[in-house]
């Protein structure tokens, strides 16, 4: 060796070849880009031509009520209400709630007891359940600290939020010399009781699920044979070995990149949930989301594997990745209808 010249250790010259390894599956990529597409891509299309269907197929069962904006002028009309205050430093708050609630028609008079003019209130009960909405006390308590208090009329669906909405607004106006805070009520869709009875409606659920999730699952998997046959049907995995790259390096490289785009894409898989199924996606049972997206995760530590091993018996691309895909779309579909 000549003086001067750079020697690898062991340790450097295997960490080296590690990232060699991962660089030319980065230029692969690069060079072979519609092959990376395609595998991030076409998953992502069945997952959701496959929700879309779903949707459509089930749409007849599920109720969808449209967006109300907390608006009392709007939804109630002009009301009644009442503000009680009687400290001479929260004379400011006061006076925004006063002006919060004129500018949503609300009749407001200061009172000097809320109870007792709720109580007089309903005297009149017909009165008492289409009139009076909304209220709002400010108070300090014991220990100086302020205590809002927004009044509602239980009878009315919406009134303890806009309650609340307008106690926020006139604290917001009255800190900010301005400003003002929207409310809508947006409910998620409900699925009608009949739904649960109908085997017709859930057995296409069943049946679209069986057919694309496997098949993109399986298209998925038999991507990654395409590298382990082009580089020994051209001799350059040989070429690698013999250069002396350990065996358990090249695949355990190779198995990492594939993993990593096997992880994108079974985030990409897991998108349409939210697109199509947003009310399942972060609704009550928004945990499901996160089990399926690490089933999918579980997956890929199986199949990818499996792929390897497929790729040692064919000597073309296509051909393997036609039989693996078919192999994993029929065990997809196969281990679905097990009880």
């Amino acid at each position: 060796i000549r003086g001067g010249a750079l020697v690898l250790t062991s340790y450097h010259k295997l960490v080296n070849q590690f990232v060699a390894q991962l660089i030319k599956r980065f230029h692969y990529s690069t060079r072979h880009w519609s092959v990376l597409i395609a595998q991030l891509a076409i998953p992502l299309l069945l997952m959701c031509l496959c929700m879309y269907i779903i949707k459509i197929s089930s749409s007849q069962y599920r109720t969808e009520y449209d967006p109300l904006k907390m608006d009392i002028s709007s939804v109630y009309g002009k009301t009644d209400g009442f503000y009680y205050s009687e400290r001479p430093d929260l004379s400011g708050l006061a006076d925004s709630l006063k002006n919060v609630l004129d500018s949503n028609k609300v009749s407001v008079q200061k009172v000097p007891d809320p109870t007792h003019f709720v109580l007089n209130y309903g005297k009149d009960i017909a009165k008492y359940y289409k009139k009076i909405v909304v209220g709002g006390a400010i108070d300090r308590d014991p220990s100086g600290a302020l205590n809002l208090t927004a009044w509602y009329n239980d009878q009315m669906h919406h009134s303890m939020p806009m309650a609340l909405l307008l106690m926020h607004t006139a604290l917001l106006q009255n800190t900010v010399n301005g400003g003002r805070i929207s409310l809508t009520n947006a409910p998620l869709p409900e699925l009608q009781s009949r739904y649960s009875n109908d085997i017709g409606g859930q057995l296409m659920v069943t049946i679209m699920a069986t057919v694309f999730v496997p098949l993109a699952l399986g298209f998925l998997s038999a991507s990654f044979t395409l590298v382990p046959i082009h580089e020994r049907a051209t001799k350059a995995k040989l070429l690698q070995l013999m250069s002396g790259i350990p065996a358990v390096m090249y695949w355990t490289a190779m198995f990492l990149w594939d993993y990593l785009v096997h992880c994108i894409a079974c985030i990409f898989m897991i998108t349409p949930y939210a697109i199509f199924a947003h009310y399942a996606f972060f609704g009550k049972h928004s945990i499901s989301t996160s089990t399926s997206l690490l089933l999918m995760f579980l997956y890929g530590w199986s199949s990818i594997p499996f792929s390897y091993l497929a790729s040692f018996v064919f000597s073309k691309g296509n051909s393997g990745f036609a039989s693996v895909v078919g192999f994993c779309a029929t065990a997809g579909k196969c281990s679905s209808f097990y009880p």
